[in-house]
């Protein structure tokens, strides 16, 4: 699916006027598909935001390198032309100057194509063939536009079943899975669920398939980072300090100053604070900051930090056990902010990691296809097959 949107010079969203000619979509495409194996038409959908489902567009003609395809919309257009053809007119009289009872006739072509609309097999032989199409349609709507050779399931299609573990066998649930054709364009999506298992990945019959498993992990890049309450309550700290915490969550990107690192807030205007992440040498710890006053610390190396502390090596302030500074729990006592204020944390930035097993044969339609065991190591560059 590709989304296809329009505005002003102003960035004021435009839609398409109704009732008009449409607006024309131009797509190169060098996806294959085998119409005759699916028994399916090539038919173009829009999604309809209000009712959350693909709808069937049944006016607009799809064109496959210039040529009409044979589908919902061209014979739907043909029984339209053929309604207005079909204009019955009295027939010629007799030579005896009568009419005949009933005798009408009927030009209508009930060939049930329209001019310049390809045969099935002109269609199947275009999206079977290798390299670059084009296809264009006029379609009446904005939004979410989508051209495909659906088929039913899963009387046609063969669901996926198996089980993600990590390298320490331990089960991923949660995960993104994709099935993807490897003799068609075609993505299919599944979630693992309790025990890493997934059952209900839809995938085409009699075909070859590899199966992705798309792990979040934080990044090795530690450009920016994000800084995030873990728990506790910032209604609890003094007045004055809660608009300040106001300001501490977000994203930090980082910035050079004396050698060491610096973290700060992208600022949307000029009356907003200095937010920023920045490293304390005489109290040798991480602070987080508001227009300078520290709100929140990391001692170096502390709680799992990523750096020992020891010298010159300060680490990076990911990680957990910042500390509430006197400026945010003020009258507390430090114990009991310890235990009352919120926690905060600073993160790396999550990146997708994408694991490709397979190639996987499913078999004929209808069935469940158990594909077994599939173990993904965060910690290792992702396999290709």
């Amino acid at each position: 699916a590709a989304w296809f949107g329009a505005t002003d010079s102003e960035g004021r969203e435009l839609a398409v006027k109704q009732g008009g000619p449409g607006m024309s979509l131009d797509l190169k495409s060098k996806a294959t598909a085998d119409a005759g194996k699916l028994g399916a038409d090539a038919e173009l959908w829009t999604f309809n935001e209000a009712s959350g489902h693909w709808e069937l567009e049944q006016k607009s003609l799809l064109k496959v390198d210039g040529e009409v395809a044979p589908n919902t919309a061209a014979r739907a257009t043909s029984a339209s032309t053929q309604a207005q053809r079909r204009q019955p007119r009295k027939a010629p009289r007799t030579k005896k100057g009568k009419w005949k009872k009933g005798d009408y006739e009927d030009d209508s072509d009930e060939g049930g194509t329209i001019d310049g609309c390809m045969s099935p097999e002109a269609f199947r032989q275009a999206v079977a063939r290798n390299g670059e199409k084009t296809l264009t349609a006029d379609i009446t709507k904005l939004g979410y536009i989508n051209c495909d050779l659906a088929y039913h399931h899963p009387q046609r299609a063969v669901m996926l079943k198996g089980v993600v573990f990590d390298k320490d066998r331990r089960p991923l649930e949660g995960v993104q899975l994709w099935s993807v054709g490897k003799e068609y364009s075609g993505r299919c999506p599944d979630v693992t669920g309790g025990g890493g298992l997934f059952g209900a990945m839809i995938a085409q019959f009699d075909s070859k398939v590899d199966v992705e498993v798309v792990l979040q992990v934080p990044s090795a890049d530690h450009r920016r980072l994000s800084m995030k309450f873990e728990r506790g309550a910032i209604g609890k700290a003094p007045k004055a300090s809660r608009e300040l915490l106001d300001f501490v969550e977000g994203t930090y990107y980082l910035e050079a100053e004396g050698g060491r690192p610096r973290w700060s807030k992208k600022k949307l205007s000029k009356e907003l604070p200095d937010v920023s992440v920045v490293w304390c040498e005489p109290r040798r710890q991480w602070q987080s900051q508001v227009d300078g006053k520290p709100i929140y610390s990391r001692v170096a190396g502390d709680g799992g930090a990523e750096g020992t502390g020891d010298g010159e090596d300060i680490g990076l302030p990911f990680g957990g056990s910042w500390r509430p500074s006197p400026v945010v729990f003020g009258s507390l006592s430090p114990a009991v902010a310890a235990e009352e204020l919120p926690t905060l944390q600073a993160l790396r930035p999550m990146e997708f990691m994408t694991h490709t097993f397979g190639p996987f044969t499913t078999g004929p339609p209808g069935e469940f296809v158990d594909i077994g065991e599939l173990v993904a190591d965060a910690s290792a560059p992702a396999p290709v097959s």
